[in-house]
């Protein structure tokens, strides 16, 4: 990982620790979320290169352009925002409270998810929050923030943010990093995302109240709205508990609390379960007092039944099948589509097929979301919309910044292909002997990576990094960890 992006972690962790002292107790909670505590690099510029390398205009600008439009944002949602919309679903034997968002779920009125395998037999409670209260049939909204508390919050964190800048510049250490922390945090703070937080954190407190429960499961790992379950889980004397879902690595920044923030209250859970030894192995130091467990997600467990699952490969008009498949994360997918662009511009349409296949889920920059769709209607690429082993079977080639797709590709026989730019993180979930820079892509580039002989060795770990070889993620497993 590039050495800039190591600093502004570090100093990220430092703002945090320093700001969460000069907040209320009760208010601490709210550091923990912000994107300066839950460091994404897929929504976010500021991680990556493009932004490490800008002269200080480039970058004074880009910092006006996010408190700008962070305000705007901000005085919308003081208008606009009037809480979420939630539904508890009560089983009288349950001892588990599985706390998700509507949007992993199958939308049916039990609210099935395929991020975890129900039974009967250890039943689960489930508080489902949506911000639609047409995602939530007979949803009840909820908030407790009126005008007097917004206020109140705002400016209590204001001075926090303010009182800090003061202080750093007092003793000379405004340094880059220490800036683009400040920003980050700063438009959090004025797009008003914390109304959200706050009221969240309140709801998980009335329900957890309301019945003896064992533990608290959350789905999505250390996603910022886990951290207020993690609080409130640590209050109450509770194990709270999460399962991996996606694959961790070391660019994803929000799996890798630093070592002060954890010291200063940054809330962790309890029991984490992950699906190999190796994704153990890489998480440990960072969660000193979590368990850790193993386990295989329902999404994965069909790689269970044998070493690979093979298709029969097609050939679509004897043209080869290049899939360039997305992960639903805007900047990752941005090489993506630019790996897609630059071969499209070298007019191979009479020797190959250059087909997306994009995330159920997914969020396209606009201007990528107007050239796709233009050069779709213009049959210069197909967008897919088959079920992925149909894709596989067509594809000569999948292409990917880091997504699981990647992963089952080659687990089912496709020749894989990793790209990466200069602009950008490069993540390393796929190995370096099968990437390939954006600026080097064509014809005879993807010859070659299609030509590659399967690694065997390779294969096995990926199957283990998706919990092959782990028990299903059952609601049984979960009973028995918290016994």
């Amino acid at each position: 990982m590039q050495e800039g992006i190591k600093k502004l972690v570090a100093e990220c962790a430092d703002l945090n620790v320093r700001l969460s002292r000069r907040l209320p107790e009760d208010m601490r909670f709210l550091i923990w979320t912000s994107p300066a505590s839950v460091r994404n690099p897929e929504i976010s510029v500021f991680w990556h290169p493009v932004h490490n390398k800008k002269a200080i205009i480039p970058r004074l600008f880009a910092y006006s352009f996010s408190l700008g439009y962070s305000c705007i944002k901000g005085l919308y949602k003081l208008f606009i925002y009037k809480g979420f919309y939630y539904r508890r679903i009560i089983n009288n034997n349950s001892s588990v409270l599985l706390i998700l968002p509507e949007n992993i779920t199958d939308g049916t009125d039990s609210y099935k998810t395929n991020y975890l395998t129900e039974t009967a037999e250890e039943p689960v409670d489930k508080l489902v929050f949506s911000h639609s209260a047409e995602k939530i049939r007979q949803g009840l909204r909820f908030s407790v923030l009126n005008y007097f508390v917004r206020l109140s919050l705002f400016l209590k964190l204001l001075a926090a943010a303010a009182g800090d800048f003061k202080e750093q510049m007092s003793l000379k250490k405004l340094t880059k990093e220490y800036m683009d922390a400040l920003i980050i945090f700063a438009s959090w703070l004025l797009a008003q995302s914390w109304y959200f937080i706050w009221d969240f954190y309140h709801l998980i407190n009335k329900v957890a109240v309301s019945k003896d429960y064992k533990l608290f499961l959350a789905l999505h790992e250390m996603h910022f709205y886990s951290k207020v379950i993690w609080k409130v889980a640590n209050e109450r004397g509770v194990p709270g508990a999460t399962a991996q879902h996606a694959l961790i690595v070391p660019e994803k920044l929000w799996y890798f609390p630093e070592e002060a923030e954890f010291k200063a209250g940054c809330p962790l859970p309890g029991i984490f379960f992950v699906y190999s030894d190796e994704v153990k192995a890489a998480l440990e130091p960072f969660y000193p007092d979590t368990r850790f467990l193993k386990c295989c997600s329902p999404r994965f467990k069909h790689w269970k039944s044998s070493l690979n699952i093979s298709v029969k490969h097609s050939v679509q008009n004897n043209k080869r099948t290049i899939l360039f498949v997305s992960n639903a994360a805007i900047i990752p997918d941005s090489v993506v589509l630019k790996a897609l662009l630059k071969l499209l511009r070298q007019g191979l349409k009479d020797s190959i097929v250059l087909r997306l296949r994009l995330h159920p889920h997914e969020r396209l920059r606009f201007t990528d979301y107007l050239w796709v769709l233009a050069a779709a209607a213009l049959h210069k690429i197909e967008i897919s919309s088959l079920p992925l082993q149909e894709d596989f079977k067509e594809a000569d080639l999948a292409v990917g910044a880091c997504s699981t797709v990647i992963y089952e590709a080659l687990l089912t026989g496709v020749p894989v292909m990793g790209v990466f730019d200069d602009y950008y993180i490069r993540y390393s979930m796929i190995p370096n002997a099968i990437t390939c820079h954006t600026n080097n892509l064509s014809l005879s580039s993807l010859e070659r990576y299609m030509s590659k002989a399967a690694d065997n060795n390779l294969a096995r770990r990926f199957k283990e990094n998706i919990g092959a070889f782990s028990p299903d993620l059952t609601a049984k497993l979960i009973y028995d960890a918290c016994m």
